[in-house]
């Protein structure tokens, strides 16, 4: 759970932080016995949750846990954590300091502009993660054909540790055409991949 709440520190969408505060103590008074959210945006939301705690999908999983809300409430059943956790992200709610909208990608979705989120909870926001099981990804560009949406993902924080001298240059993207691209920035980390979501202008 360490990892998880580091992941967490970086936070910063008042949309998924609010339905966090008030999903969790729902899961954790039902101790994760029932679905506690039924509509996709809603399912999607806690999914992010479930890969910022585990990185993996349900069936990745030995634990051999029935759904999200019962992975979920073997980490917030004990009480330290589950104070912890909420105590973090109410923490990261009220030092948010800027206005956050809806990202419009054509179908609805729980990123926000300018908000910040790892590479899973992305990858399980644009449908390539799923509940049960989690994708592999690394080529830095997500073509999501029915949605006609290309999420690029590009480094810009690159250290000697992490990157060679060849690869250690200045990455610059632009939009093209009439296709409209959501351009994350992705952050790497030691435990985590961090990213801010940008919509270029049409």
């Amino acid at each position: 759970m360490a990892k998880g709440l580091l992941r967490l520190t970086g936070a910063n969408s008042r949309r998924w932080l609010k339905f966090l505060l008030e999903v969790l103590p729902r899961i954790k008074a039902d101790q994760g016995q029932s679905e506690v959210c039924h509509s996709e945006l809603e399912r999607t939301m806690l999914t992010m949750f479930h890969y910022t705690v585990y990185s993996k999908g349900l069936d990745d999983l030995d634990m051999g846990f029935a759904s999200v809300e019962a992975a979920i409430y073997a980490v917030i059943g004990d009480d330290a954590i589950y104070n912890e956790l909420l105590g973090l992200l109410q923490f990261q709610y009220e030092r948010i300091e800027f206005v956050d909208q809806p990202l419009e990608l054509g179908f609805e979705s729980p990123l926000d502009l300018y908000c910040s989120y790892t590479l899973d909870q992305i990858l399980v926001a644009l449908g390539r993660h799923t509940e049960r099981q989690r994708k592999h990804f690394q080529e830095g560009v997500l073509y999501l054909k029915e949605a006609g949406l290309d999420v690029f993902f590009v480094t810009l924080n690159k250290s000697d540790k992490d990157y060679s001298p060849s690869t250690m240059y200045r990455e610059l993207r632009h939009q093209r055409g009439a296709v409209p691209l959501a351009i994350a920035e992705q952050y790497q980390c030691r435990f985590r991949y961090r990213a801010k979501v940008h919509q270029p202008a049409s």
